[in-house]
């Protein structure tokens, strides 16, 4: 049986897919983003927010990074902060990936707010988040803090997502 919830959550996914970057009100997809803004912030169904929230950074552009930069310094920290955060790190290692001249100005400001909340963090599973996002975002100044981070950590949940981050970081970094 399939549930409005899973319907929703469908959807989300496929418009971060299918859309264009939301740069202003002129942009050819800016409804659809500005539905996935609406759904972060008040979906009754917590994973279709954060679908949402992932969609929103597949898709980029300027609007949807600033909903997400905000999303990221209100949301709650150990729920909401690592699905922006990992938003985050997939716009940004988009915008390093297609080699956007204009935007590595951005990408730096995206990596220091992630390296600001990554250092608040106290939950496993949220750190894992900020690790991988940190090492999209080739945050590199960040590498020997998060292993020193991580040593710390024993077998705490969310510990294998801390540690696929850190392997990403490396592999980024190398």
């Amino acid at each position: 049986m399939l549930f409005r919830s899973d319907v929703a959550r469908s959807c989300a996914l496929a418009l971060g897919q299918l859309c264009t970057p939301y740069e202003d009100a002129r942009s050819r997809h800016a409804a659809a983003s500005k539905a996935l803004t609406e759904a972060m912030h008040g979906h009754r169904d917590h994973q279709t927010r954060y679908f949402a929230t992932i969609a929103l950074g597949q898709i980029g552009g300027e609007c949807n990074r600033g909903a997400l930069l905000s999303a990221l310094r209100t949301g709650k920290r150990s729920l909401e902060q690592p699905w922006c955060a990992l938003s985050l790190g997939l716009l940004a290692h988009d915008m390093l990936r297609t080699q956007e001249a204009t935007r590595p100005a951005q990408v730096e400001l995206i990596g220091d707010e992630l390296a600001r909340k990554a250092r608040e963090a106290k939950d496993p599973g949220a750190l894992g988040a900020f690790a991988i996002a940190l090492g999209l975002t080739r945050q590199s100044e960040m590498a020997a803090w998060m292993r020193e981070k991580l040593l710390g950590q024993k077998a705490a949940a969310g510990f294998k997502g801390i540690k696929a981050g850190t392997d990403i970081t490396d592999e980024v970094l190398a």
